[in-house]
């Protein structure tokens, strides 16, 4: 797949590292994206 070949309505597989549970129900993630270091969401 080429960079920049996603289009709208495609699905697509995101990896995330658990960084630590928030709650019950919640956790804190780290998504590594393409050449940049992790994003904290």
């Amino acid at each position: 797949m080429a960079k920049g070949s996603i289009n709208i309505g495609d699905e697509v597989a995101i990896t995330a590292k658990v960084r630590r549970r928030v709650t019950e129900d919640r956790v804190s993630v780290s998504i590594p994206s393409y050449a940049q270091p992790a994003l904290d969401c």
